[in-house]
């Protein structure tokens, strides 16, 4: 239900959705996940590029979504669970990557976690301040 431009759930909290967040968390999220590729990957040319773009366009989905939250905390934890989960989901694929040797280590969860955190926390935190610098 929306009452004045906010969103608000079943008890009365006002859930704020930042399109500018969400632009911030993307940038970051791609800048921050395309850099783990760059960092773990022992491939070169084509193969360098197609993994970056891939790792690069998670980062941009994960760290868009929790850069919408509007809320610094919450960002951050979105960002860290849609990393972490998504890691989980693509690590087959790294360890056969790593199996064939274009991987020289496979990251850390814990790095994954902080990468898209900081994506998601610093995108809905600017994206917050980009929004009251709109309603002054």
């Amino acid at each position: 239900m929306l009452k004045n431009g906010a969103m608000v759930g079943a008890v009365g909290m006002k859930r704020r959705f930042s399109a500018a967040g969400a632009g911030v968390g993307a940038l970051l999220g791609a800048l921050t996940r395309g850099g783990l590729a760059i960092h773990y990957l022992s491939v070169d040319g084509k193969g360098l590029m197609l993994a970056v773009a891939a790792s690069a366009g998670i980062g941009l989905v994960t760290g868009g979504v929790a850069g919408a939250m509007g809320r610094a905390w919450l960002g951050a934890l979105v960002g860290g669970a849609l990393s972490v989960a998504l890691y989980y989901l693509m690590l087959p694929v790294v360890l056969l990557l790593e199996a064939f040797n274009a991987v020289t280590t496979v990251a850390n969860p814990l790095t994954v976690a902080v990468a898209g955190a900081l994506a998601g926390g610093l995108g809905a935190a600017l994206g917050s301040l980009i929004d009251r610098g709109r309603d002054h």
